[in-house]
C-alpha cells in the first residue's frame, strides 16, 4: 500500500494486475504483425525475464519487469523483429540477474544472445562516452571516435538502447526514478 503525501489517501497498487495489463498490450501489439510461433517465443522470453527479475524493483517501487516490458512494447509498436523484441525483454537479465549469457544462448539461440550482448556493449560504450564527454572536448573524445569507427551491430541494438533511455527518461520525468 502507498500513501499519497498530498492527500493522505492510502492506495493499493496491484502490480500483478499492472504487469498482466502491460504484458497483454505488448503481446497484442506483437501479434498484429508477427507469426504465432514468434509470439510464443516472446511469451517464453517474457516468462524467463519475469522469473529472473522476481523480487527486483525499480526506484519507483514497481517490479523491475515493467521496464523491459515497456521497452519491448515500444519496439513492438515500431514493428521490430521477434529477435529484437525478445532481446528487449531479456536485455537486463544477463547483467542484473544470475541468468547467464550461455543460458540465454541455450534457451533462445545465437541471434537473440548476440543482440542482447551487443546491446550491453552499446550501453557500456554510451556510458563511457557520457563520462568522457564531461572531461574532454567532443572533437578530441577518443571514446566517441571509437564509437563512430565501430561497426554497427544492427539497428535493433541501437533502437533498444534508445528506447531504454526514453523509458528511463519518461519514468524520471514522472518522478518515479529509473
Amino acid at each position: 500500500a502507498e500513501r499519497s503525501m498530498e492527500t493522505g489517501v492510502q492506495s493499493v497498487i496491484d502490480y500483478n494486475a499492472l504487469i498482466e495489463r502491460e504484458a497483454a498490450a505488448f503481446f497484442e501489439a506483437a501479434a498484429r504483425y508477427l507469426k504465432p510461433e514468434d509470439v510464443q517465443l516472446l511469451r517464453q522470453a517474457f516468462e524467463v525475464s519475469r522469473e529472473a527479475h522476481e523480487g527486483q524493483t525499480r526506484k519507483s517501487g514497481e517490479p523491475y519487469i515493467t521496464h523491459p516490458l515497456a521497452v519491448a512494447t515500444i519496439l513492438a509498436e515500431l514493428g521490430m523483429t521477434a529477435s529484437t523484441l525478445a532481446a528487449a525483454l531479456l536485455h537486463d537479465t544477463v547483467e542484473d540477474t544470475e541468468y547467464s549469457l550461455d543460458l540465454l544462448r541455450a534457451d533462445f539461440g545465437d541471434e537473440i544472445a548476440h543482440e542482447t550482448e551487443e546491446r550491453e556493449d552499446v550501453e557500456r560504450l554510451a556510458q563511457q562516452l557520457a563520462h568522457a564527454r564531461q572531461r574532454l572536448q567532443p572533437r578530441h573524445d577518443p571514446l566517441r571516435q571509437r564509437a563512430v569507427a565501430r561497426p554497427a551491430g544492427g539497428i535493433g541494438v541501437h533502437v533498444r538502447v534508445l528506447e531504454g533511455r526514453v523509458r528511463t527518461a519518461r519514468s524520471t520525468a514522472a518522478g518515479h526514478g529509473p
